[in-house]
């Protein structure tokens, strides 16, 4: 957005934020290479955006995709047909399939009832 300031009952930030409690943050990274390895690398590319940012690599990951078992990058898929590619849509299903992980991060707070707001 680009401002800060109070919008409705939401605060505006220029930051990332902190994610929500009790959603899952999942992330997927294409690959230019063949064989990229399994670590988000800055040194690996799907043409546009890094393994590393896509995983949300850095100072104050918050995400911990990569932790919770929720990163995939996927070799030889760039940027532009990541929309279109199985490999995406198979990964997607396979998380989504899923129940809750026994190594995921322990989220403690449930979702606000908006009936209470």
């Amino acid at each position: 957005m680009g401002e800060e300031g109070v919008v409705g009952r939401v605060e505006v930030t220029q930051g990332v934020g902190s994610p929500l409690p009790w959603a899952r943050t999942y992330a997927i990274a294409g690959s230019l290479s063949a064989r990229p390895g399994t670590d988000p690398s800055v040194r690996v590319t799907d043409g546009l955006v890094s393994a590393a940012s896509a995983a949300n690599r850095g100072a104050g990951d918050e995400l911990c995709v990569v932790e919770n078992g929720r990163f995939a990058l996927l070799p030889g898929v760039n940027h532009f047909v990541m929309p279109f590619s199985r490999e995406v849509y198979e990964t997607l299903r396979g998380w989504f399939a899923e129940g809750p992980a026994d190594h995921e991060r322990p989220r403690s707070a449930a979702p606000p009832d908006p009936r209470t707001q």
